[in-house]
């Protein structure tokens, strides 16, 4: 429990950055006199920097708690830090109002579609750059409200509390970005064709791992099979993903490459400005030599007219060292590559 009384108003901000929660604590100070019943809930990106929020608060004469303390207070709280993981979304659907931290600093803001889907207004900075699509999109459709500095947070934050008709369209029209904004193709073709059911300037997101380039084109020893089971009719035999010549996964990397550099270049065109293209690969073992696959899906995409953004990298050796539906823990097996690759691209 919260406790807070059946009346309070709630303004919920999520995943702040340092610089963000002074910003919105002083803004509370200014608008709790005209909405009394106002509470403020924070929930910073880092949930270890509570007890340093929650010092701020109490610096500014505010009544504020942490989450994980509320069971030793008193009365409702004017101010309460959400200290916990896991809560947020559900936060979110408790407020009259929201801000998205990441955004009054250079950071590029987090997702607005947290608490647009529950049909709150969400207020976020000028610094949006991860969520430029949806930003937009929310600010067009006045489900969203993008601020400058703390004066112009506590005028919008003013405006949308003391009109509870505006409070309620902002969040109608926020919701539905979230409800209508998306839509659902199931297409069976070769990847070349995909602009022929897609209008350009449309797609806000294209996300894949594609079948690796003549990841199968060596004979199967069936090790995730035990004992003599091994020897079943596969053994032995080359099994690539199909006999069809323009797979992907039965061309050298070269083709590869330049397969990845057509199809993508077709892909651009469709994709909204700065929507991003992620891409997850694994480099892989042929005739004793490591390929690295991650370097000529680079190439492509660059080729393609992709700019190239981010690396993650997908730590797999708990997957490795206890190896999963392959066996662990009756017998060990080595799957020879302890990483993939994620690669964040976006259309310029």
């Amino acid at each position: 429990s919260l406790k807070l009384d059946s009346d309070s108003k709630i303004w919920v901000a999520g995943s702040t950055h340092p610089g963000e929660e002074e910003v919105l604590l002083r803004t509370y100070l200014r608008i709790k006199e005209s909405f009394p019943a106002l509470r403020l809930i924070i929930a910073p990106r880092k949930i270890e920097r509570g007890d340093e929020i929650l010092g701020s608060a109490k610096s500014m004469g505010l009544k504020a708690a942490l989450k994980t303390d509320l069971h030793r207070t008193e009365g409702p709280n004017e101010v309460i830090i959400l200290n916990t993981l896991g809560e947020l979304a559900r936060v979110y659907g408790l407020a009259s109002i929201s801000f998205v931290g990441g955004s009054m600093i250079p950071f590029g803001g987090h997702n607005m579609l947290e608490p647009a889907s529950f049909g709150c207004p969400v207020i976020y900075g000028t610094h949006t750059e991860n969520f430029v699509l949806l930003a937009d999109m929310l600010e067009k459709a006045s489900g969203g409200w993008r601020v400058e500095d703390a004066d112009g947070l506590f005028n919008v934050v003013k405006k949308i509390l003391d009109d509870p008709e505006i409070r309620s369209e902002s969040g109608r029209k926020a919701k539905k970005i979230v409800d209508d904004g998306t839509q659902q193709i199931a297409i069976l073709d070769d990847a070349h064709n995909i602009p022929k059911y897609l209008e350009e300037n449309t797609v806000s997101l294209c996300i894949t791992s594609p079948p690796y380039a003549n990841m199968l084109a060596h004979k199967r020893l069936n090790k995730s099979i035990r004992g003599d089971l091994r020897r079943n009719r596969h053994y032995l035999k080359v099994q690539q993903y199909s006999n069809n010549p323009a797979d992907l996964g039965t061309m050298n990397h070269e083709k590869y490459s330049k397969a990845l550099e057509e199809i993508y270049s077709g892909i651009l065109p469709l994709m909204r400005k700065r929507a991003h293209c992620i891409i997850n690969v694994n480099d892989v073992w042929a005739n004793n030599k490591r390929i690295p696959t991650h370097v000529y899906v680079l190439e492509a995409l660059q080729n393609a007219g992709f700019e190239f953004r981010n690396t993650f990298i997908w730590d797999k050796r708990n997957l490795v060292n206890r190896v999963g539906i392959f066996g662990w823990p009756s017998n060990f097996i080595s799957l020879g590559a302890t990483m993939e690759f994620i690669l964040d691209f976006w259309k310029p």
